[in-house]
């Protein structure tokens, strides 16, 4: 019941900033330029490097160790901010660089502000990690809340008032004054302001694969504004970006807090004797049977979507939209054992197969970036085809699962994966005519797929069915 009541606080959460992030979007769409927001788009990705190595992938460190005190604490607070602190002048001396090279002046601007907010990283990184560790989900999610609210609100009403592209910039920056002086109030357990370096590397020892993946999957996050923004251009980038909105929006806001959970969980269940491959396993199906069927029926309707959320000046996003759902659907089969990875201590294995995905991604960004973004997006497919053959093979290799056992765990997956796909299909068919408004179609298309999936699930798979009415509607799971 402990931890079906911590996934519940992190899918509150999850609930909570995905629609303020939705929101969000419909009025930063309808208020900014595409060129404006690609600006904003391209001067983050030109410093995605510093801002993944940033917090020095402290969280992983607390996760892992056996025993927390304040000697550690401070160790790693003197590695995240000589780091965070380097970066920050580093992106301050450079900025003007950054944005001739994209003729865009207003870049540098943006990376003014940025540098700006990097010293202020040690003070937010480490408190969270702390209470990740100590799997204080509620508090956790509250924070997360607030901060969403403030860059929100900030953005919004600077971009109201003419501010352009610095107005995300500046929600940014609000977002992380309020965690700062919010921690500075909060009793986190052997938290400590002090900064020590006398025993960086081992701090840096277990922290340094996890940044490394994380780098991997954020230049790969990004490889397409900076490669398309230079061959086809600012749009063509921020077409591409929006049409990437709609997994990003679903793992982000949906999925991450509740992978976020299960890492610390798992590796307390570790650390407890509790820990049991069947249940890597459940959860593996679970997970998949919640939100990889939501990807596919994002991906059959992602003209309305997009429309209502960003206007009709984003149409080009449309069937770009489509792919990136399908394969980022493929890809989210994987992604509950990564938790297990991180927990075990498996970070080299983590980097390599994130190694292997982003590889292939930035291949696919520089192979196909003359042509167009929508022949960029169906080449994704192989690049989600790449992630799941490196995490088959190496899983199998360490031990960590039977190939055969995690297919056939997938197999009802598949199923009702085919099944909202086709019933997508069929609604698109029927809605081709233009008959109905777009919020009509999304509420018809809504219940279709819920009892679509419902049903399929309910047959398939229903100690997973058992367990999302106990954890949506308090329904006591039947034991």
């Amino acid at each position: 019941m402990a931890k079906l009541r911590l996934l519940r606080l992190a899918a509150f959460q999850q609930a909570a900033t995905f629609g303020i992030v939705f929101i969000t979007s419909l009025i930063i769409a309808r208020v900014l330029t595409p060129s404006e927001i690609g600006t904003f788009s391209i001067a983050m990705a030109s410093v995605v490097i510093a801002d993944v190595i940033k917090a020095a992938g402290v969280s992983n460190y607390f996760i892992l160790a056996d025993e927390i005190d304040k000697t550690r604490v401070q160790e790693a607070n003197g590695l995240v901010g000589a780091l965070s602190l380097t970066l920050g002048v580093v992106i301050y001396s450079s900025r003007n660089l950054i944005a001739d090279f994209y003729g865009a002046p207003r870049i540098a601007d943006i990376l003014l502000v940025v540098a700006i907010s990097y010293p202020l990283i040690p003070y937010q990184a480490i408190p969270n990690a702390l209470l990740v560790r100590e799997l204080k989900v509620g508090t956790t999610g509250i924070l997360a809340i607030g901060s969403q609210v403030i860059n929100s609100g900030t953005a919004i009403v600077l971009a109201l008032n003419g501010y352009g592209s610095m107005s995300l910039v500046w929600g940014m920056f609000a977002s992380s004054i309020t965690l700062v002086v919010t921690y500075r109030f909060l009793e986190i357990p052997h938290m400590s302001y002090r900064f020590r370096l006398s025993n960086w590397k081992a701090v840096w020892s277990i922290s340094a694969w996890t940044m490394a993946s994380s780098l991997l999957n954020n230049v790969g996050a990004r490889s397409n504004e900076l490669v398309i923004g230079r061959t086809l251009g600012i749009s063509s980038a921020a077409f591409f970006e929006r049409s990437l909105t709609l997994p990003r929006l679903l793992w982000a806001n949906l999925s991450r807090p509740i992978l976020g959970v299960l890492a610390p969980l798992t590796s307390d269940e570790i650390r407890k004797g509790s820990y049991k491959e069947s249940d890597t396993l459940f959860r593996m199906q679970a997970f998949s049977a919640l939100f990889c069927p939501v990807l596919f029926a994002l991906a059959t309707q992602s003209g309305p979507v997009i429309r209502l959320m960003y206007g009709s000046q984003w149409t080009a996003a449309i069937e770009p939209a489509f792919w990136v759902c399908i394969s980022s659907a493929l890809v989210g089969h994987f992604v509950t054992l990564n938790s297990v990875l991180i927990a075990q201590g498996r970070l080299k294995e983590f980097f390599y197969i994130n190694l292997s995905e982003q590889v292939a991604k930035v291949g696919v960004f520089v192979v196909f970036a003359n042509t167009d973004i929508i022949i960029i997006a169906r080449a994704m497919l192989l690049v989600s085809l790449v992630y799941i053959s490196a995490y088959l093979w190496i899983g199998k290799k360490i031990g960590m699962f039977r190939v055969f056992s995690v297919l056939r765990a997938l197999v009802p997956v598949q199923i009702v994966s085919a099944v909202t796909l086709g019933a997508g299909m069929i609604m698109e068919y029927l809605f081709q005519d233009g008959g109905v408004s777009d919020v009509l179609q999304l509420l018809i298309a809504a219940v279709g797929f819920g009892v679509v999936w419902s049903i399929a699930v309910r047959l398939l798979m229903p100690r997973v069915f058992s367990l999302v009415l106990h954890a949506a509607f308090f329904i006591r799971r039947k034991t």
